[in-house]
């Protein structure tokens, strides 16, 4: 797909609790079509290439020219989205904790007294 060089501001960076990073970025007008492309990879990974200058045609061209095999991303490994859902989950419902780590420890521990009674009634 070729890739969508645009201007652009940061107009706002903000940590999270489970160590990813937000970056809000907007733009200037774009053309329909631009926008179109920019809205099929919302929810997708994208590579993002950023600097304060406009790319020149040299670097404009190696962009173009990348080739990235989806099987060479690295996803989150299992814990991790696991723990990406409960921090989702967390935020629209707190259950009455303040901080994601009791949350997170609370709801672990569910789930490990899940499996351990499994393993009780296939051992009996």
């Amino acid at each position: 797909m070729k890739p969508i060089i645009f201007p652009a501001q940061i107009e706002g960076i903000a940590t999270r609790s489970d160590k990813t990073i937000k970056v809000v970025i907007g733009t200037q007008e774009m053309t329909p079509s631009d926008a179109g492309r920019l809205f099929a990879l919302n929810q997708r990974l994208s590579y993002i290439a950023i600097k304060e200058e406009a790319f020149n045609d040299n670097e404009t061209k190696m962009i173009e020219g990348m080739n990235v095999d989806a099987e060479d991303v690295k996803a989150r490994t299992p814990s991790q989205r696991l723990r990406a859902i409960l921090y989702v989950l967390w935020k629209e419902n707190n259950s009455g904790h303040e901080a994601f780590d009791s949350f997170y420890s609370q709801h672990l521990e569910k789930i490990i007294q899940h499996f351990k009674d499994k393993v009780d009634t296939l051992t009996r």
